[in-house]
């Protein structure tokens, strides 16, 4: 007959779920323990980044005001023999969004519009980017950073020059087209950006 014998181990266990230092941390003076533990907490709190910070942009055109177009007319005065119509710069495929500045976003800068006209030539160019004169762009420390942010995106578009159509009157009161011609024009553009706030 044989008889096992089976003795207790001298190494300790402790189970899955218990924490590491359950074993050392009562063996430790109060201040050590405080000092362990509040290492621990800051450590956790530390490796928890803060929430980004998004910004948003809005780009539109605002009403267009047409150049005053003369109509000629032969004959009697009341009866125009030539009708022109204005058809105004536009972007040839969309007017593309502003990236939010970086620098804004750090600063925490309020929400700001700024007003721009932008002029293009004949063929389509864009000339000239500058603040809108009739209407005012309310300056903050910011401001500048958006000013920026909008002329590098505007110098990007591709723009269809403005035309002027030429229609003639027929001898039967029906008006038939003439000719088509691009000319310099100059539109005002409102950016929205709004004040950056926490992303979900």
């Amino acid at each position: 007959m044989l008889i096992f014998t089976v003795k207790p181990s001298s190494r300790s266990w402790r189970f899955p779920w218990e924490p590491p230092l359950a074993g050392i941390l009562p063996k430790l003076s109060c201040s050590i323990r405080i000092m362990i533990i509040g290492g621990l907490l800051a450590a956790s709190l530390g490796c928890q980044s803060a929430p980004k910070r998004i910004g948003k942009a809005s780009v539109s055109v605002l009403p267009p005001s047409a150049p005053e177009i003369a109509s000629s007319s032969e004959g009697s005065e009341s009866e125009s023999t030539l009708r022109t119509v204005y058809v105004p710069a536009r972007a040839r495929f969309s007017y593309g969004k502003p990236a939010y500045p970086d620098a804004a976003l750090k600063a925490g800068a309020p929400a700001q519009d700024v007003y721009v006209t932008v002029t293009v030539d004949e063929h389509g160019k864009i000339t000239d980017v500058r603040p809108t004169w009739s209407r005012i762009t309310l300056k903050t420390s910011t401001t500048e950073l958006f000013l920026d942010a909008v002329k590098a995106t505007i110098l990007k578009w591709e723009m269809e020059p403005a035309r002027l159509v030429y229609w003639q009157k027929s001898e039967g009161g029906e008006y038939r087209y003439l000719r088509t011609e691009t000319t310099r024009d100059q539109i005002e553009l409102k950016f929205s950006f709004e004040a950056p706030i926490a992303e979900k």
